[in-house]
């Protein structure tokens, strides 16, 4: 339980880091910048649920707290939104701006993709809840013997597909990158010193 802990914790830093980037002026141009805060924000949520669900179960029972089934129910909504999402922006990837340059557009494309393979990431990721979500529906017995074997599991193999859903993104974007490495350097930019006065000024 303690290693579930520690992933969710990086998903949910991951994820701080991601809306950060997403929200600076530069990634803000992009046309589909609206679509991808909004994913980052549901991000940074399930990160918050996850690492308090870690939390409680380290806490309180030492591992032994399972997911209720009303926790599958929510873990399920977020797939129909990627999905909703995830076609909206193949269509817009397909629709022709005769306003973009050759260039431009190469990177729009280059960073659509990405974000498109960062969704499939996050449906894949949550395939394991739409199982056991399923699974309860159909036999709520074996749901709670299974769910008491392999949720941490399930945990850990969300938050890390996510974390590479969002490598993958900022791999196959420029602008992100170069987004990070602005971000980065100029919180380690070196202020001026402090302006000398001429000797004159001094000896007066």
């Amino acid at each position: 339980m303690i290693i579930v802990l520690i992933i969710t914790t990086l998903y949910f830093l991951f994820n701080i880091f991601h809306l950060a980037i997403l929200t600076r002026p530069a990634m803000r141009t992009q046309s589909v910048s609206k679509e991808m805060i909004s994913i980052a924000i549901c991000g940074v949520l399930s990160g918050v649920i996850g690492v308090i669900k870690s939390v409680f179960e380290v806490h309180e029972h030492f591992g032994t707290c399972h997911h209720s089934y009303r926790y599958y129910v929510v873990g399920i909504i977020p797939i129909f939104i990627m999905i909703f999402l995830t076609v909206f922006l193949v269509i817009e990837l397909r629709s022709p701006d005769p306003i973009k340059s050759a260039e431009n557009t190469k990177k729009q494309i280059n960073a659509t993709y990405g974000l498109v393979a960062f969704l499939f990431c996050y449906i894949f990721a949550e395939l394991p809840y739409v199982f056991l979500f399923a699974l309860g529906l159909i036999n709520p017995s074996d749901f709670v013997q299974l769910d008491e074997y392999i949720y941490s599991q399930v945990d850990a193999f969300i938050c890390s597909s996510m974390c590479i859903g969002i490598i993958i993104y900022a791999m196959m974007s420029a602008q992100y990158r170069d987004t990070i490495c602005a971000t980065v350097c100029r919180s380690h930019q070196v202020s001026p010193g402090p302006s000398v006065l001429p000797l004159e000024s001094l000896t007066s």
